[in-house]
């Protein structure tokens, strides 16, 4: 009799555990979320060494912003991607971020020339404040942003060039 209530005070206490570890991994998704549902009020500085705040972008155009790195073989593809697709993009700001070095994104540029792409700006970012913003682990990430600013497509991680086509239409 007494083992009953034993095994039943243990299978009510773990699940009180479960319920309360379920809510509040609940809880942290809705931040995160919460934390990218608008462009994020960020001021970068783009390699030309001119600053601005997203928050200064057209409200009347999508906005995609795209965080990669330069050795990333991801990122890589991606990019030559949207370079060849460029056409497909007008009436969209990009904003392509890094962490890379000055003469490393040179060097990538005159590969990947994004500058070409029409409403970019590319920007280096010193101190991860959009990094840390938009809760990104690795290149590459995708956020797109509606002409209100609010989130339409995120990706963290590799995406097809097709794909992004279409959340850009």
């Amino acid at each position: 009799m007494k083992l009953k209530y034993i095994i039943l005070f243990a299978l009510l206490l773990a699940g009180g555990v479960l319920w309360t570890l379920f809510f509040s991994a609940l809880h942290e998704h809705r931040d995160k979320v919460a934390k990218i549902e608008y462009i994020p009020d960020v001021t970068l500085v783009t390699i030309d060494g001119d600053t601005f705040s997203l928050q200064s972008l057209k409200p009347s155009r999508k906005t995609a912003i795209m965080y990669f790195s330069p050795d990333c073989e991801f990122c890589m593809k991606e990019l030559e991607g949207i370079v060849n697709a460029r056409n497909d993009f007008s009436g969209i700001d990009w904003v392509f971020v890094t962490l890379a070095q000055q003469e490393e994104i040179d060097s990538f540029l005159q590969y990947y020339p994004l500058e070409t792409i029409p409403g970019a700006r590319i920007c280096i970012e010193d101190n991860p404040e959009l990094l840390m913003s938009l809760d990104i682990s690795a290149p590459p990430a995708l956020f797109v942003y509606n002409t209100d600013g609010r989130l339409e497509q995120c990706q963290r991680g590799a995406v097809s060039i097709q794909t992004i086509i279409e959340w850009l239409r």
